[in-house]
């Protein structure tokens, strides 16, 4: 009996994150970016963004990957030119978990990572940049160790000021 009240409490958990935003996020392959949506729910916004073999997708924003269905992951990659919004910067988007098996990451946290409802995972360390437009004034990530770029699910590995490379967003290797 206590057995069935949990799973059912589950179940009404996983409802209500489902309906308040979560796990909705995807994408789409696209032939221009006059393609993308611009919608006044954030999640049926898309950002017009570069897949693997230069692919473009039309990809729903995440802040982390609660936000994007079973199948995708919160990724940061450049906009390519989204028609609705001009400012060329790194959007954080559902991509198809499918090109970024067995990759490193970097994942974008919404508050300090010192907090434990932000705390990084026992494999990750955290990571924060000042000089960012964010309107905190401060961004904060949790990134894996790395050696080399291809290792990265963003395509880059940066050395952070004491010395050590760790999976960035694309900007850092532009």
């Amino acid at each position: 009996m206590k057995a069935g009240r949990i799973v059912l409490a589950l179940a009404v958990l996983v409802l209500a994150l489902t309906a308040l935003g979560g796990c909705s996020g995807g994408s789409r392959p696209v032939s221009s970016c006059s393609e993308c949506n611009d919608n006044a729910n954030w999640q049926a916004k898309e950002y017009c963004v570069t897949g693997p073999s230069s692919q473009l997708y039309c990809a729903n924003p995440c802040y982390n990957p609660i936000h994007c269905t079973a199948d995708h992951r919160c990724v940061p990659l450049l906009d390519q030119g989204t028609t609705w919004d001009n400012r060329q910067m790194t959007r954080w988007v559902c991509m198809p978990g499918t090109y970024y098996t067995g990759l490193k990451e970097v994942r974008r946290m919404g508050g300090d990572c010192g907090q434990a409802n932000y705390a990084c995972g026992a494999a990750e360390t955290c990571l924060w940049d000042d000089d960012v437009a964010d309107p905190s004034g401060v961004a904060y990530y949790c990134a894996d160790a790395c050696a080399s770029n291809p290792e990265c699910l963003t395509g880059c590995c940066t050395q952070a000021v004491g010395g050590d490379y760790y999976c960035s967003p694309e900007v850092y290797c532009l």
